[in-house]
């Protein structure tokens, strides 16, 4: 059921695949009069704002152009979520000096590094700024920091996704997850580094049931440097799956004969996911479970321990909303109070960020 906190909640990239379902979440928590649509173009805005009911309003705002930013922040809103690539952290930039808490989902290590520098700002002492705040990366960290929090000694953090084949990734998502695969990966192994081919080496994950156990393949990630920073631990390595045997063999496949490598090519790879987005339909599917795995070891009172945290959730999009929206909750309750720009793992705590998300479609399990 809808929440009534009446506060104003600005969606950046609102009619884009992820916005879409930040969009819907911010009504599920908040009510529809809390939520405006930001877009660029001023009619797609409205006419989504109209397709989501008559309490939704729209904004015209162009991330790229800081004269409009500074427009759509006056007055208000009370947090501006966004869920739009961005080349330089404008909307950051903007809400830092108006005090307005911002939280940006994107995935970039070029722009964490670019938005990190304004934390030297003196504006960056006037709200939160959060970057990468969603599922994978975000979630992700705050289970392993809780995790490294529940042991003494902490040797190795792996964190895996099982994904759905059939998820509704739009154009970007299929061609940045592609991207990565094809990547060379620094697995980091006994205190040592090794490069590697990505979606190559392999390693079984725990999933509660009905997944059980999973054989995933390592993969370049943005977050294992960061979980690695946050909680002094050097061997940190991602993995991901997918729910359909098929799908994943299909992956090995063009990754050896050459084809996946064409999605690292900005002039390649916008077409090729595009072809792969348009074979599977817009329509979302009835089921894109998805499930997020962080296995520690360590010791606890002196002996040898594993312990294993995981999400499941109805879709990676949807259950990033989420993560977003619940984040967006708790800094404006004040339950939770951070400043400057900052990653998911150095400010929320994992049980009240689950709770804040208030559904019953998300499930956090502890195995070990």
């Amino acid at each position: 059921m809808a929440g009534s906190d009446p506060r104003s909640i600005l969606v950046l990239g609102a009619t884009g695949g992820v916005g879409r379902f930040v969009c819907e979440e911010v009504i599920r928590l908040f009510g529809p009069t809390s939520l405006v649509v930001g877009d660029y173009r001023p009619d797609r805005g409205q006419q989504y704002a109209r397709a989501l009911g008559g309490e939704v309003s729209s904004e015209c705002v162009d991330i790229a152009d800081r004269a409009s930013l500074e427009k759509a922040m006056t007055g208000g809103p009370d947090a501006v979520i966004v869920a739009v690539q961005q080349t330089e952290p404008l909307v950051q930039s903007v809400c830092l000096t108006r005090g307005i808490p911002c939280l940006d989902v994107t995935v970039s290590a070029d722009f964490l590094e670019k938005a990190r520098r304004l934390d030297s700002l003196p504006e960056a002492g006037h709200a939160a700024s959060i970057i990468m705040a969603g599922l994978i990366p975000g979630l992700s960290g705050m289970m392993a920091k809780h995790l490294v929090e529940s042991l003494e000694e902490v040797s190795t953090i792996d964190v895996g996704l099982l994904q759905s084949a059939d998820g509704s990734a739009g154009v970007t998502g299929i061609a940045d997850m592609l991207g990565v695969f094809a990547q060379p990966v620094r697995f980091r192994v006994n205190g040592a580094e090794h490069s590697r081919p990505g979606f190559s080496v392999k390693r079984e994950m725990m999933f509660p049931e009905p997944f059980g156990n999973r054989a995933q393949r390592l993969i370049n990630w943005i977050e294992a440097a960061l979980v690695a920073e946050q909680c002094n631990v050097h061997d940190v390595n991602y993995w991901t799956s997918f729910d359909k045997a098929g799908f994943e063999r299909l992956i090995v496949l063009l990754k050896k004969i050459g084809f996946l490598g064409l999605f690292n090519r900005e002039s390649t790879r916008k077409r090729l996911a595009r072809m792969i987005a348009l074979s599977k339909g817009n329509k979302r599917p009835e089921s894109e479970t998805i499930a997020l795995s962080v296995v520690a070891t360590g010791k606890q009172d002196g002996s040898a321990c594993t312990r294993c945290l995981c999400v499941v959730g109805p879709s990676d999009y949807g259950t990033t909303a989420m993560s977003v929206v619940a984040m967006t909750k708790l800094l404006l309750e004040g339950s939770v109070k951070a400043t400057g720009v900052r990653v998911p793992m150095e400010v929320f705590p994992l049980d009240p960020l689950v709770e804040a998300m208030n559904c019953e479609e998300v499930k956090l399990h502890r195995l070990k």
